[in-house]
């Protein structure tokens, strides 16, 4: 009533209630409606037990059978929204809200799980339109709510961190990785299948007709086998330890440095591959030979290529230790995967092939068109694994138009979009920066290795000895110091990448500085003395504004002191 009454003094009582409805339920920007149709539900209101059911996974907006019935499209569930919305009675609009934040302010630590709630606030509000509720005489028993709800998800929460000992509540020696935690929970009714998992104890609820599948691996007796109205009074009967799990292990391990910088690995080892192979011809050299051939110099270097996709496959793999093999992200990862070993043959395959034909004269020039076409699938390659993220590689989740992927697209990838101008600028910058790097680094560290590397390669050292390591210290020094030497180059390669970012993020510092009209000269103090000018100029001097605000600016020596 407080926010109704608070809209209500700056706009129409009924222009209050229906913006605060839409804030909360029916909204563009609500997050009960992202989640409805994030997580589904529409194709259980719309479609029914008979032929959708146990909630079943649309595939697709386009296509299929998504096209060919009007009560599966996306496009018409959401007209459907609007008008339902829009033709809602006050009545309605009051009743929803009014039962939304009871049930949010009763709901204690599940409020920390919106979603949770969300789903809760649908079966509650299911089962008061139903005509169970409607004709009944009797009213609900008081704390059935808190009692059926919230405390039995309260106590799965409690239970997942706490333990009882002599009586007292003891934290359990777990790490976080162990522990079902709120995200987790949350994540569970992003998607049909996570709340199929929803199920009852034994010997309570309706067996489901549907077959169940050895991924699931779910019992037959499930929430969503009731009709909507009736799920709300059933909430007593769901044994939830047999619904929540873990959707994320949050690991501390090194594979993080994978999973989460791949791009940042490829972006310098792999471009360190293909500087220094070209500029190190001597160690892939025959021994016979002080130059390789052509079509293995080029085969050489495209084995950049390889290295990129060497870093996306252990990536990948890392990436399987943070989810679990049941849940949706194992057959993305499972595709990515298959994808990159043979994009693995097609960048290292090549190599083996001139390397065992280099030096006939029966092959003609097959070897050397080979290494062209593997040096250019590489470049493509290393390309591509730089400026995709992994996420969106083989099936985007982001900006992909299936349903399929609607939750992540709603939840984990809804950030703003940057502005033209400002986005122009980032791309701009990072051009910039690994363009200078790039050829930098190729002129002053990989071209000018050239000459040490080529001289160091063949040299061999004999006659020494050591009286504990014997001569193998000693006639190895040429190939550990050249490895120390690679590995130096390595690091500085890596930190002119930093050098170049500092250097041109100072030169758009300053041409943004002019551009707002500010000096770069500029004291802190005189930028604080002139802020209260500059609220008045920028935020309360507007034309459009009846009333005028005056700077509250301090000008006589007493309130100076």
């Amino acid at each position: 009533m407080h926010q109704l009454d608070s809209r209500a003094s700056r706009m129409s009582p009924n222009q209050a209630l229906l913006t605060l409805h839409a804030d909360y339920i029916g909204g563009q920007h609500a997050n009960y409606r992202k989640w409805y149709f994030a997580a589904q539900l529409n194709l259980d209101d719309a479609v029914g037990q008979t032929q959708n059911p146990g909630l079943q996974r649309l595939r697709s907006v386009k296509g299929g059978p998504a096209k060919t019935s009007g009560s599966k499209s996306l496009d018409s569930a959401l007209n459907r929204w609007r008008n339902a919305m829009n033709n809602m009675s006050h009545y309605d609009r009051l009743r929803q809200l009014a039962l939304f934040l009871m049930c949010w302010g009763e709901g204690g630590n599940v409020r920390f799980v919106p979603e949770c709630m969300c789903f809760i606030f649908k079966c509650a509000d299911d089962y008061y339109r139903s005509p169970e509720c409607q004709s009944r005489s009797d009213p609900v028993p008081e704390g059935i709510y808190l009692e059926h709800v919230i405390k039995p998800i309260y106590r799965f929460m409690r239970d997942q961190g706490y333990e009882v000992v002599d009586g007292k509540f003891v934290r359990r020696e777990r790490d976080h990785h162990q522990i079902v935690g709120y995200d987790d929970i949350n994540q569970l009714f992003w998607y049909p299948e996570g709340i199929a998992r929803i199920v009852f104890t034994d010997g309570v609820g309706p067996v489901s007709a549907t077959p169940v599948t050895s991924l699931t691996r779910l019992p037959q007796k499930r929430l969503v086998d009731l009709p909507p109205s009736q799920r709300y009074m059933q909430f007593s009967k769901i044994d939830w330890n047999k619904v929540f799990f873990k959707t994320y292990f949050e690991k501390r391990s090194v594979a993080h440095l994978l999973v989460n910088f791949n791009r940042i690995w490829i972006l310098h080892v792999s471009l360190f591959w293909y500087y220094t192979a070209f500029n190190s011809p001597r160690v892939y050299a025959p021994k016979t030979k002080l130059e390789p051939s052509i079509p293995m110099t080029w085969s050489a270097v495209a084995l950049g290529g390889a290295v990129a996709t060497l870093i996306m496959i252990a990536a990948t793999l890392a990436e399987f230790a943070y989810i679990p093999t049941t849940w949706n992200n194992a057959s993305h990862l499972t595709t990515r995967l298959v994808f990159l070993l043979v994009i693995l043959a097609l960048t290292a395959g090549p190599t083996v092939y001139i390397a065992m034909v280099d030096g006939r004269d029966n092959n003609g020039n097959i070897p050397l068109i080979v290494g062209i076409v593997q040096f250019f699938v590489s470049v493509v390659s290393t390309i591509a694994f730089a400026i995709i993220p992994s996420g969106r590689m083989f099936g985007d989740r982001v900006a992909g138009k299936s349903r399929k992927y609607m939750a992540s697209q709603t939840f984990t990838a809804s950030y703003p979009a940057l502005p033209s101008a400002a986005r122009f600028a980032s791309i701009v910058l990072w051009i910039l920066v690994f363009g200078c790097k790039y050829v930098e680094s190729y002129f002053f560290l990989s071209s000018s290795f050239s000459a040490p590397v080529s001289v160091m390669a063949r040299t061999n050292i004999e006659r020494c000895s050591d009286r504990i390591f014997g001569a193998a210290l000693c006639r190895n020094h040429m190939p550990l110091t050249l490895s120390i030497m690679y590995l130096m180059d390595l690091i500085l390669f890596f930190l002119d990448t930093y050098l170049w970012y500092i250097i041109w993020l100072v030169v758009f510092s300053i041409g943004r500085s002019f551009a707002l009209g500010l000096s770069i000269w500029t004291p802190w103090k005189d930028i604080y003395t002139r802020m209260p000018k500059r609220m008045y100029a920028k935020l309360l001097a507007t034309g459009e504004m009846e009333v005028k605000y005056k700077p509250k600016v301090c000008s006589t020596p007493t309130c100076r002191t």
